[in-house]
């Protein structure tokens, strides 16, 4: 079972998160068929705060997705996705098949409808380096809203392509609200003097399009934008090669503990 290296992760990641606290607020996940959730310890119980998904091996790859919902502290509008996905080999005899995975596929699906993209490394990337060389807490850098595009109303999977049509896609005002609150969490940053190693962070850990051949594991995180972190539960929806993998998360909150970075 996977979910140690999550942990790691979690020291490692700053803002938006808190940097300077051993505990983290997470959305507790909500396990689905062939899926297994647990806390810190490997176990299951009410501090649930990863869950698990494995398939049995087939002729076509089957990823194992560990994934964890962690709060951002400032504003309470997003969370980071945690995910370590492995692809384990198919059966004896089979096709060595690799998976091209795509974060910008992911989509986190609302209670009330909405659904929203995660925020590319380039643009949280964009917005870092703009806040940090204005070396202004208080000012917000401009943000353009992604343009509007013909993506179907509803998701769809065609090999590795995932078409979903989110609400900043339909919505202007939702679309602004989308860049506002990671200005927002990169603003707690700078407040707090972590920005060098937010920046460094995305470089280093923020999950971008790869290839995933068989007995690889990738580890790392994205940014999600879900209005109001007590407003689950969310669906988190993960395209992956010729399947998608759905997790739910919140709107329970739980406080997760994990060790302080030396």
């Amino acid at each position: 079972m996977k979910g140690i290296v999550i942990l790691l992760v979690l020291a490692l990641l700053g803002s938006p998160m808190s940097a300077k606290t051993k505990k983290q607020v997470a959305l507790q996940p909500h396990a689905q068929a062939d899926q297994q959730s647990f806390d810190s310890m490997k176990q299951h119980g009410n501090k649930d705060f990863m869950v698990y998904q494995w398939e049995k091996p087939t002729l076509k790859p089957s990823l194992e997705i560990t994934a964890s919902v962690i709060a951002w502290d400032s504003p309470g509008t997003g969370v980071s996705l945690i995910l370590e996905i492995t692809n384990p080999p198919t059966l004896q005899g089979t096709l060595y098949e690799p998976v091209i995975f795509v974060p910008s596929q992911i989509v986190v699906i609302l209670p009330n409808g909405n659904s929203y993209r995660p925020y590319s490394q380039a643009d949280v990337l964009q917005q870092a380096n703009v806040m940090k060389n204005e070396r202004a807490a208080g000012a917000y850098s401009g943000y353009n809203p992604p343009p509007i595009t013909s993506y179907n109303t509803v998701c769809s999977l065609n090999a590795n392509t995932a078409n979903c049509r989110t609400t900043p896609d339909q919505s202007a005002q939702a679309a602004y609200a989308f860049g506002f609150a990671i200005q927002a969490a990169i603003k707690g940053a700078i407040e707090r003097h972590t920005i060098s190693k937010y920046i460094k962070q995305i470089k280093d850990s923020y999950l971008t399009s790869q290839q995933i051949v068989p007995k690889k594991t990738i580890l790392g995180y994205v940014d999600l934008y879900v209005e109001d972190i007590h407003g689950g539960p969310f669906t988190v929806r993960i395209p992956a090669g010729e399947k998608t993998y759905d997790f739910v998360f919140g709107p329970e909150l739980i406080t997760v503990d994990f060790p302080e970075k030396n």
